[in-house]
């Protein structure tokens, strides 16, 4: 009887460690659709919502195939105490990762040296570079992508590249991810943005949602003091209006590539559809990824300003004026006052 007792004692702990074993093997299956050793490396990007519930989180992953079982993992989730502490974001998980690190990265967020921030302004080219420094992201395919009309259309844009759309913003890239899968991410960013800034709009310039962005990449170029951008949109608006040619800096040096470069006087006649110092209208897209402000600036340009023209001051803000003659004269004035070589190429508006 007492070697009974005495085998029951230790025989329950051990069948209890084996069930609990089981268990968490069992849980690991259901949830994770790619056990390990597949050899599926590439990331899945998953964008969680402000203020989710568990169970849409859950059928999020579900659908994304980042796990298998969402009903056992919202489970989990409660029963670890962390369904209400998850956090919205963007978030890339590899294949396989365990459920409860999972749970540990909706909750904290992801890892800062995973994210990368785009700043508003840069073109496809200078964001592929980033992404290639950050992730190893190919930078041939990503630049094909973005040059393929037929990607744009599976993106469910009517564009002939995905410039411009590109949303600056922090964004989960790991090691491994496809140039489709970011670009996505991103495209996906800057649509919802653009329709959420459209929808806000009070009074609207009549312009198509492309025709909008490609008017914010301009400002977003021109503008380094933020207090500016209505202003400048405005102005170029009204040159619009008038029939004049936007003359934009900008534009001519997307077109010649030549982003950080001085622009010449010669530049200004090269005939390209992006040079807005030769042909009338806005060019026939973005010439960089703005931001929402910028977006913002183009869609409610400053109803108060009649200016037509503007010149850069040199410390980050710009002179604005009515008449070709004021505008001279501000020119005029304002190099007098540089200290340094005088601009190589007129400010937009640079004639009537």
């Amino acid at each position: 009887m007492r070697k009974l007792v005495r085998r029951s004692r230790w025989q329950f702990p051990v069948l209890l460690a084996v069930m609990v074993a089981l268990a968490a093997l069992y849980v690991e299956r259901e949830l994770s659709p790619y056990p390990a050793g597949t050899g599926a490396t590439v990331p899945i990007y998953v964008d969680v919502p402000q203020h989710a519930p568990l169970a849409a989180i859950a059928r999020q992953l579900h659908q994304a195939g980042v796990v298998r079982n969402p009903r056992l993992f919202t489970l989990l989730g409660r029963v670890m105490g962390v369904d209400r502490r998850l956090k919205a974001g963007e978030y890339a998980f590899r294949p396989g990762t365990p459920p409860m690190d999972l749970l540990s990265t909706l909750e904290h967020g992801m890892s800062s040296l995973d994210q990368l921030t785009i700043p508003e302004g840069l073109t496809a080219r200078e964001i592929s570079r980033m992404l290639y420094a950050h992730a190893g992201v190919d930078t041939v395919a990503f630049m094909k992508l973005v040059l393929d009309p037929g990607f744009a259309g599976r993106l469910s844009l009517k564009t002939p590249t995905l410039e411009g759309y590109l949303f600056p913003e922090t964004y989960a890239v790991l090691r491994g991810t496809r140039s489709e899968d970011v670009l996505s991410l991103m495209v996906a960013r800057g649509i919802r943005t653009l329709r959420e800034e459209m929808g806000m709009a009070q009074n609207p310039p009549p312009y198509t949602g492309n025709e909008i962005l490609t008017m914010a990449s301009i400002v977003e170029a021109e503008a380094h003091d933020p207090h500016e951008r209505a202003k400048i949109a405005a102005v170029y608006y009204n040159r619009l209006r008038s029939g004049m040619r936007l003359q934009a800096d900008p534009t001519v040096a997307y077109a010649l590539d030549k982003r950080h470069e001085r622009i010449l006087f010669k530049d200004l006649t090269v005939d390209h559809p992006y040079n807005t110092y030769v042909h009338l209208g806005l060019p026939p897209g973005p010439i960089c990824n703005p931001g929402r402000d910028a977006i913002h600036a183009a869609l409610s340009p400053d109803p108060g300003t009649t200016a037509l023209f503007f010149v850069a001051r040199g410390n980050g803000t710009h002179e604005f004026t009515k008449t070709f003659a004021q505008h001279s004269a501000a020119i005029t004035r304002i190099r007098g006052r540089l200290t340094g070589p005088e601009p190589s190429a007129p400010p937009p508006g640079g004639t009537p």
